[in-house]
């Protein structure tokens, strides 16, 4: 009678001591100095570029005013006309344009400017900045006026960026760990896995941000589908980024997001 022998362990090799030990510290300081340069030129000084802004008054008032203000400013803002005020509202609520600027009549007539405080302070400051100047060249005062604000839970706007900037690292470091630990799974208990993730961190995300401490308030199902969709992206392209390449993948993946 034959005895079926015992499977023989995995005695594959591992890596070498030099490799276990300078990897960890290669990887985990490729991927320090690419958060750190990618995010300091992004934003250590950051430039308006072909902002969006409505104005209300007839298409040559806004290309000659176009032309002036592109000799001043270069690209920062794309003027397009708007027929009427209510237009030109609703177009800076809808997120079309960023702003738009209503110019006084005479001198002694002020100067509107609407803008969408929710887009975010450093769009509503360097629109303000840049008409301000346009308003005193005109000899008119500029009245803003916060058509869009921001929740008085998050006065400042920094909420949306720590939300996305939250569940972007959480995907890249599922990716990671997914590389790590679950190398054994079948491509389609790994999806499930990466499905499950996504789901879970997105609801938790908009959990926090919404219903609980109230920093971007809207919709709860937009804003869940939307964080849902960002973990699984960053989770799935760092899991595939290190199935086809390793741990090279990770420093790749890092540069992706």
């Amino acid at each position: 009678m034959q005895t079926q022998q015992p499977a023989a362990p995995d005695c594959s090799p591992g890596p070498g001591p030099v490799t276990a030990f300078v990897q960890p510290v290669g990887i985990g300081l490729l991927i320090a100095l690419a958060f750190v340069l990618i995010y300091l030129t992004a934003l250590h000084k950051p430039q308006p570029h072909n902002l969006p802004v409505g104005v209300v008054a007839p298409a040559d008032v806004v290309a000659q005013l176009q032309r002036s203000l592109s000799a001043r400013t270069g690209d920062a803002v794309v003027l397009r006309p708007a027929a009427v005020v209510t237009a030109a509202r609703h177009q800076v609520k809808r997120g079309h344009i960023v702003a738009a600027y209503l110019p006084g009549q005479g001198r002694g007539q002020g100067s509107r400017l609407l803008v969408a405080g929710a887009q975010g302070t450093a769009v509503s400051q360097a629109v303000t900045g840049i008409f301000t100047g346009v308003a005193g060249a005109q000899g008119t005062r500029l009245q803003v006026d916060d058509v869009v604000p921001l929740s008085a839970e998050d006065p400042r706007g920094f909420s949306g960026f720590y939300v996305i900037f939250g569940v972007t690292l959480a995907g890249f470091i599922f990716g990671q760990t997914s590389h790590l630990y679950s190398k054994r799974l079948s491509l389609g208990q790994r999806l499930v896995q990466a499905l499950l993730f996504g789901v879970l961190a997105g609801l938790a995300g908009a959990l926090i941000a919404g219903p609980l401490l109230g920093v971007l308030p809207g919709p709860f199902v937009a804003l869940a589908g939307i964080l849902v969709l960002l973990a699984l992206a960053t989770g799935l392209v760092t899991m595939s980024f290190t199935a086809l390449l390793g741990d090279p993948g990770i420093v790749l993946a890092t540069f992706c997001w």
